[in-house]
């Protein structure tokens, strides 16, 4: 138990950080954040002592339905092997003067359509990747 305390702990202060950060803590949060925390860790246990070592989902919300990997024990992760740093000049000097065109161009859509999500509008149909040295 003394082990799953300390995870427990931990995740629980991310999770009161972020509350904070995103300037909604409060005591009714915070406990809907202890009830989220417990659950997680006892699917974590269960999925361990059920032979699992990781979830895999596809992730549409932050991403195009590529597939996202969740490890359930720290020993399944390295260190990076590269550090990026992201260019900001260049995202200005490419992004900046064609993203009010884009952005017009992806709202106009097809008539009489509905609104539509358009993943990665931040990057203006450019490779993401690209921005990073």
């Amino acid at each position: 138990m003394g082990k799953s305390n300390e995870i427990f702990r931990s995740e629980l202060s991310k999770r009161k950080r972020r509350l904070i950060a995103l300037d909604t803590y409060s005591k009714d949060e915070m406990y809907h954040e202890v009830i989220w925390v417990d659950l997680t860790l006892r699917v974590r246990l269960w999925a361990i002592d059920n032979g699992f070592d990781a979830f895999v989902y596809k992730n549409t919300s932050e991403g195009n339905g590529e597939d996202s990997f969740v490890t359930l024990q720290s020993k399944q992760t390295s260190e990076p092997v590269e550090e990026l740093v992201f260019d900001r000049e260049k995202y200005l000097d490419i992004v900046g003067p064609i993203f009010p065109e884009y952005v017009s161009r992806i709202s106009r859509g097809p008539s009489g359509s509905e609104m539509q999500t358009v993943p990665h509008v931040f990057w203006a149909g450019q490779d993401p990747v690209s921005f990073w040295r």
